[in-house]
């Protein structure tokens, strides 16, 4: 058909997943994820691991991490916030030792708001 024309004629172009998965047990054919991290140790490890599962399934991950507390930030009973830039490392380092099913590496995007204090 019309679908399959489009694609042989170099017309349409289908996400890496798409053409990486379809058909195979590994992976899923979805390019990217959105993860939002909110401003606890437990979620922010656990978001951690979810980027590598889905990166180890293929897709790219979006990380927002507008609600970690600042640098200077009171944690109760501990001190103070690092701010986010420690996290950031993690999750830098997480997806660059996380192979995409020897495909390629993971990708991934830490977003952040402009005018959240870091």
């Amino acid at each position: 058909g019309a679908f399959f024309d489009y694609i042989w004629n170099g017309w349409l172009c289908l996400a890496s997943p798409v053409l990486s998965n379809t058909g195979t047990d590994r992976g899923l054919p979805i390019s990217c994820f959105g993860i939002d991290v909110a401003d606890s140790i437990q979620d922010i490890g656990s978001k951690n691991l979810e980027m590598m599962l889905l990166a180890k399934h293929g897709g790219g991950v979006g990380i927002g991490i507008n609600q970690i507390r600042p640098a200077g930030a009171k944690i109760t009973g501990n001190g103070t916030s690092d701010g986010v830039v420690p996290f950031c490392k993690i999750y830098d380092s997480t997806i660059l030792a996380t192979n995409q099913g020897s495909v390629r590496r993971g990708a991934a995007s830490v977003n952040i708001n402009i005018d959240h204090p870091a």
